[in-house]
């Protein structure tokens, strides 16, 4: 990789933390689930309530930072 190419190199880096609900069902796939992604660059914590909930704002934290 040339000097050129690593400047236009962007990265996301995250922190992902998972717990499953001691009210969960053991034959419940994904439900139960909460967690938090943590963006590692802004320092920014959020909480989730689902698996779902996770990839959504995983999606839209990536979509940010499209130009």
């Amino acid at each position: 990789m040339d000097e050129l190419e690593a400047q236009q190199v962007q990265y996301a880096s995250f922190v992902v933390r998972l717990w499953r609900s001691s009210a969960a069902l053991p034959e419940e796939s994904s439900s139960g689930w909460q967690g938090e992604l943590e963006h590692i660059q802004s320092g920014r914590r959020t909480a989730v309530a689902s698996l779902g909930e996770l990839c959504e704002l995983l999606g839209e934290s990536l979509k940010v930072g499209e130009n």
